[in-house]
């Protein structure tokens, strides 16, 4: 009779951090004219003005628990990750201040997109995955921007 060899699995664990900041911003598209983002945005548009937000972001991070450390990753270290993120959009009017929403409309959507590959470029080389992140445009609207496939 054959013997079936036991493989024990560490379980995959979802670690999720948080963090706030504020940006003002204007729904536009690079480029267009104020007729052309009125009509795709409608009030969102506002030329020459913008509107402000209280953001929230969620970094959803995968991984196995270490055995030594017992942690996915490094809190201290997702924190500075974050921190140096947010610095670049908090308390800025995205469509002047950060280069990114020069060339893109600085809709929730590429706001998630931007903080996701931020997240992502800084924690190169670590154990953990970052599944996505999860954007609050104020408290009822949000978007999740996940990892690729």
């Amino acid at each position: 009779m054959e013997q079936r060899r036991t493989i024990a699995l560490r379980p995959v664990v979802r670690l999720v951090r948080a963090v706030h900041f504020s940006a003002g911003h204007s729904y536009a598209m690079p480029g267009a004219r104020p007729a052309e983002n009125e009509a795709v945005y409608g009030p969102l548009f506002q030329d020459g003005g913008g509107f402000g937000h209280n953001f929230r972001l969620e970094a959803h991070f995968e991984g196995g628990i270490d055995p030594e450390t017992g942690m996915v990753e490094n809190l201290a270290a997702i924190d500075g990750w974050l921190r140096q993120v947010v610095a670049l959009v908090d308390h800025r009017y995205l469509n002047r201040d950060v280069e990114f929403f020069r060339t893109h409309p600085p809709t929730a959507e590429n706001i998630a997109r931007f903080c996701f590959d931020g997240v992502r470029e800084r924690m190169r080389g670590t154990k953990a995955r970052l599944a996505k992140v999860r954007l609050y445009e104020g408290e009822d609207t949000w978007v999740d921007w996940p990892a690729d496939p």
